[in-house]
């Protein structure tokens, strides 16, 4: 819905930085989506940071780490939204693969904190990796992602990706009661 990707949109552009504006987001998240019709699996994630490098004159690796946040803030708020759909069913079945959900969002969470809080961790990690011509781009990365994931980020970033969501399974939910369906 169109709510829905104008709260992704300026999530990205959020995360981005001050170059990219909202309507240069949404374009980039609209091509993103048209091109995983193409690509196989999620390939398609890589056409955001590259089109917001051309057109928006953020650094590639700036708009990548942007990516990777939105994607850790997405797979935490699908997970606590699973758990609580399946708390909210409470079938015994469904209840079983609750530990399976709890300890995916326990772990972005882990991630994320410790990614903030011990950033050395992971330029030792780097630093361990047997591909010398790797390191360079992935010890980039690492600092972009260290001035996008900050402690002030993560609560807009969560915030407006829950809002997005939110809209998208309202309108799907609106979409299943016009049909017939009893969602």
């Amino acid at each position: 819905s169109i709510l829905s990707l104008f709260f992704i949109a300026w999530r990205l552009s959020y995360l981005a930085g001050p170059s990219v504006n909202i309507w240069s987001a949404a374009k980039a998240i609209s091509l993103s989506v048209l091109v995983l019709y193409i690509l196989p699996s999620r390939l398609s994630e890589f056409v955001k940071p590259l089109y917001l490098a051309e057109r928006c004159a953020v650094p590639a690796s700036r708009a990548l780490a942007a990516v990777v946040c939105e994607r850790l803030s997405d797979l935490f708020i699908m997970a606590l939204a699973v758990t609580a759909a399946v708390t909210y069913l409470a079938n015994d079945n469904l209840r079983s693969i609750l530990p399976y959900w709890l300890s995916v969002a326990t772990a972005v969470v882990v991630f994320c904190a410790s990614f903030i809080l011990r950033p050395r961790l992971f330029e030792k990690l780097i630093a361990l990796l047997p591909w010398s011509r790797v390191k360079p781009p992935l010890s980039q990365l690492l600092q972009q992602a260290g001035e996008v994931l900050t402690l002030r980020s993560i609560l807009p970033t969560l915030f407006l990706g829950a809002l997005g969501w939110s809209m998208s399974f309202f309108m799907t939910f609106c979409l299943l009661a016009l049909a017939g369906s009893k969602p």
